[in-house]
């Protein structure tokens, strides 16, 4: 049972989560919805973190910050972190769908998301840049796809 230093059943069976047959649930590290209808929606995942100026923060606390903020024209957000070609810190890169009536391009929304990002924690406020896209880049089962955007911003 131990596998990486660590108690295999315990980190994931640990919780004694069961299903209503009396089956053990795995713990996973997905956020995951349970609706009145049985559906199941995904909402990423619990360990979605990154490191910024040294802070190890979420990636899906920093897109609840910005959805909190009600920013005019912005319909779904997600935030990584970029490791600059030349090496040092990362930078915080957030992608952006937006409403079809948006003219104002990528630079009218920075100012914002860094406040709305200011608001709750003011050292993670530096947004390095913020990229308008037509749709976030999901996976079959519904997730978003974060390495793809990290990879593609360079």
């Amino acid at each position: 049972t131990e596998l990486l230093n660590f108690n295999h059943f315990e980190k994931y069976f640990g919780q004694g989560l069961k299903t209503t047959e009396g089956y053990l649930l795995r713990e996973h590290g997905d956020l995951v919805v349970l609706h009145p209808n049985g559906f199941i929606t995904s909402n990423g995942r619990a360990d979605d973190g990154i490191n910024l100026n040294g802070i190890k923060t979420s990636s899906l606390d920093l897109e609840n910050y910005i959805k909190s903020a009600a920013i005019a024209g912005i319909r779904d957000v997600a935030a990584v972190a970029v490791r600059p070609p030349e090496g040092g810190e990362d930078w915080l890169v957030i992608y952006i769908t937006t409403d079809s009536e948006n003219t104002g391009g990528s630079e009218s929304f920075k100012g914002p998301i860094r406040e709305a990002i200011k608001h709750h924690n003011p050292q993670l406020a530096r947004v390095h840049d913020v990229v308008i896209i037509d749709k976030m880049p999901l996976t079959a089962s519904g997730k978003l796809r974060r390495r793809f955007l990290q990879d593609s911003y360079l």
